[in-house]
């Protein structure tokens, strides 16, 4: 479970014991609400692996709540699914919820509940195995710049912590390979946020040794890289 790096880097779709139920862009809360449906339809699940890259501490993640192209994928998907404390976190922002809601409200995949689900990331990802091959010549420097801090996702991050822990659910986070994430990310300021989490497991892939010509983008892995990396994944958490 998590954003774009689960769903390009990890490719579980020939295996019988594990699925795909990433998101490109997902932050943690709609993960949050994803896990509860998961196991509420799914109570034998007893493993979850969730990504926590430096996009889902940095100092400014959640933007991806907040600015309009964001909000008008997630919140028209997530909001038959919203608390009040969810709610509660958008306060300020409620005419916008409505006009992305409204504008998505014929879309029939709203109210066919197979076709949301799999729209939602209820399944494995189709499309997402990309071919391309990086451009090492167009990898600069870019440490990139925001301006809605990291609470809201730190703090549901802690909810699903919580909520694996009270369920009997193994949780494990996992930061996916990149090519030289120092150029994007302040390294140091995520491990520092990561202390907050130690009482789960996690596991480190960030520099783990793949052949750039298995890379999609300095972020992401493509087709080749991605059933290496799976691969890799299959000896740690032992699924077939």
């Amino acid at each position: 479970m998590g954003a774009s790096q689960m769903t390009r880097d990890i490719d579980v779709s020939h295996s019988k014991e594990a699925v795909n139920l990433g998101k490109p862009s997902e932050r943690y809360m709609f993960t949050y609400m994803k896990i509860q449906k998961l196991v509420e339809n799914n109570p034998q699940v007893k493993q979850v692996v969730l990504q926590c890259a430096p996009t889902d501490l940095w100092q400014h993640t959640d933007d991806k709540y907040f600015v309009d192209n964001e909000m008008s994928e997630f919140v028209p998907l997530f909001y038959p699914m919203y608390t009040n404390e969810d709610l509660e976190f958008y306060k300020g922002r409620y005419f916008d919820m409505i006009k992305f809601i409204l504008q998505h409200s014929l879309d029939p995949r709203s109210y066919f509940e197979k076709l949301y689900f799999k729209r939602i990331g209820w399944g494995i990802q189709e499309g997402q195995m990309l071919h391309s091959k990086m451009d090492k010549s167009k990898v600069k420097p870019d440490l990139i710049q925001g301006a809605y801090g990291n609470n809201v996702n730190k703090h549901y991050l802690r909810k699903i912590i919580d909520y694996c822990k009270a369920r009997d659910i193994e949780l494990s986070l996992i930061y996916c390979p990149m090519y030289k994430p120092e150029y994007y990310y302040d390294q140091d300021y995520f491990f520092s946020q990561l202390k907050s989490f130690s009482d789960v497991k996690f596991y480190d892939y960030s520099h783990w040794n793949v052949p750039d010509s298995c890379r999609y983008d300095a972020h992401h892995l493509n087709e080749d890289g991605a059933k290496l990396f799976t691969k890799e994944l299959m000896k740690t958490f032992k699924f077939n």
